[in-house]
């Protein structure tokens, strides 16, 4: 599967586009909408799908603005809580299992630890891991309903996959599924 990477929002977040068929889903669109929609353009498609791995600030600047450009927004249950009324999701995730994106089927984990409603998506051979996985690193869980307990049990789930997913994660480079078992300091 072919993604799109672009830096998006003041501290540039990680955000990527794939091609769901008819149209795109971004995954964290952090900020700066109008570069998310020239990119899909230049892809001759619209962005159907906006997919939050949580709620946090940095991942969701260019949402309310690509919901009003026709996209879905897709968020768990749990951290559309901390959204504050910033703007109002379309489908509100309530537990794992596969959505049906046009012709493109994505898996959805809950991943709590960063936050208690953080998810990964997996499409394929990736794994759009948000802030709960980076390469040799996790996402912070000091932060208003994160729990570095609940972390580890999340790691041992992921961990436990059988498939090397291409790990690509909300900030900092990509990594694998594979190099992260073996390296990351905190499996």
């Amino acid at each position: 599967m072919e993604v799109t990477h672009l830096h998006t929002g003041p501290i540039e977040t990680n955000t990527y586009l794939f091609d769901c068929g008819s149209y795109l889903a971004v995954v964290d669109p952090g900020g700066e909408a109008e570069k998310l929609l020239d990119a899909a353009q230049k892809q001759g498609k619209t962005i159907g799908a906006v997919l939050l791995t949580h709620a946090h600030w940095d991942h969701i600047g260019a949402v309310s603005e690509l919901q009003k450009n026709g996209a879905k927004v897709y968020i768990h249950q749990t951290d559309a809580l901390l959204l504050n009324n910033r703007f109002t999701p379309d489908v509100l995730i309530k537990k794992e299992g596969k959505l049906i994106l046009d012709a493109r089927t994505v898996q959805i984990l809950h991943t709590p630890g960063h936050t208690a409603g953080s998810v990964c998506y997996i499409a394929d051979n990736i794994l759009f891991s948000g802030d709960t996985l980076f390469r040799l690193q996790i996402g912070r869980c000091d932060l208003p309903t994160g729990d570095f307990s609940v972390m580890k049990e999340t790691l041992k789930k992921l961990f436990a996959l059988s498939v090397d997913y291409r790990v690509l994660p909300g900030h900092g480079q990509e990594t694998t599924l594979s190099f992260e078992k073996a390296h990351n300091p905190y499996k």
